[in-house]
């Protein structure tokens, strides 16, 4: 019986399919849709990527699950995390979007008009061509400066596919200097030898960065992330849940079996154990906040027997307040 996670994202690529949505799954897409190894990164044109809320809140209403997140990336860049509204077991299905493919620092490395010329089709949805998904997956392991074994694996296997595309499309992005001393790399699988001239390659991605955009394009970028950072500010996609009780092993197996359950939806996991007032405000005034700006979840876990904690978040002097209670009754035990 195929997963819930596989049988949306199989669905949703027979609707883009239907609509004639102009799209590609940029990376990591070898058992897509049955197996579904990490966030599902869509290449699309700027018109799909105004069509996205409508596109993505009907798929959720569909198939009766919630979006929990939508987590503005960057300039043109978002992700949407999807959940059942009745879970059972760990969930992960994040929807990632992008039109030009950028990176902090690093605007349009790569054009979407580039990233969907030549797409070819893999099963029932779509996947870059060869000569633009080696030079794509190469700009993110510099970019991320982390190339492993399973990367150049990958390469290595688009390079045998097909050598002459590979290496056109390698030199075509980084040149012919930065190019050879890449396509060397994917040939002799050498992880060192990218170690070694990462600098070389560092630099060269700015170089990319900065033909690939024009001053009308820069001021856009720089303006869009100031907005998106103050937005982000203002509405943090995280969610701090305080679980009021006694502090016993009965009361932690729950939030831990609770945490589980919901895992998939947030980027990380921050645990608090306030003793006294102080450490409530310290810990709801900077590690709550931050940690719901950066994705996360909190879990409170603040002690009935130390301090009257039901009393402290109904009090009308507590402006800082988790954005769930639950009450964990000695019944628990």
């Amino acid at each position: 019986m195929i997963n819930l996670d596989s049988y949306i994202l199989n669905d949703f690529f027979e609707t883009l399919n239907l609509k004639q949505i102009n799209y590609c799954v940029m990376n990591n897409y070898d058992d897509m849709p049955e197996i579904i190894p990490s966030d599902v990164d869509f290449a699309v044109d700027l018109k799909t990527y105004h069509q996205l809320d409508s596109l993505v809140e009907k798929l959720a209403e569909k198939h009766n699950v919630s979006i929990t997140q939508k987590i503005w990336h960057g300039y043109h860049k978002c992700a949407y995390i999807l959940s059942p509204l009745n879970i059972e077991n760990y969930f992960w299905l994040q929807l990632d979007f992008f039109v030009d493919f950028s990176g902090k620092g690093f605007p349009n490395l790569f054009p979407s008009s580039n990233m969907l010329s030549g797409k070819r089709k893999y099963k029932n949805f779509y996947i870059p061509g060869i000569e633009i998904e080696a030079p794509f997956l190469l700009q993110r392991r510099i970019f991320k400066r982390d190339m492993k074994e399973r990367h150049i694996a990958t390469l290595k296997k688009l390079y045998d596919a097909d050598v002459e595309k590979v290496e056109s499309g390698v030199v075509q992005v980084f040149g012919q200097k930065q190019g050879a001393s890449l396509i060397k790399m994917i040939k002799n699988q050498d992880i060192r030898l990218f170690n070694d001239q990462f600098s070389a390659y560092r630099k060269q991605l700015r170089k990319i960065s900065t033909s690939n955009t024009d001053i009308v394009y820069r001021i856009k970028y720089v303006y869009w992330q100031l907005i998106r950072a103050i937005y982000r500010l203002y509405y943090p996609t995280g969610l701090s849940i305080a679980f009021i009780g006694r502090d016993t092993d009965a009361k932690r197996d729950f939030i831990d079996a609770f945490d589980q359950k919901i895992s998939g939806s947030f980027h990380g996991t921050v645990n608090i154990l306030p003793k006294k007032i102080s450490d409530y405000i310290g810990g709801m005034i900077i590690k709550d906040y931050w940690s719901k700006v950066t994705k996360r979840k909190v879990l409170w876990n603040p002690d009935t027997s130390v301090k009257n904690w039901e009393a402290v978040f109904s009090s009308r002097l507590c402006f800082f307040k988790p954005d769930v209670v639950i009450n964990i009754y000695d019944g628990l035990e």
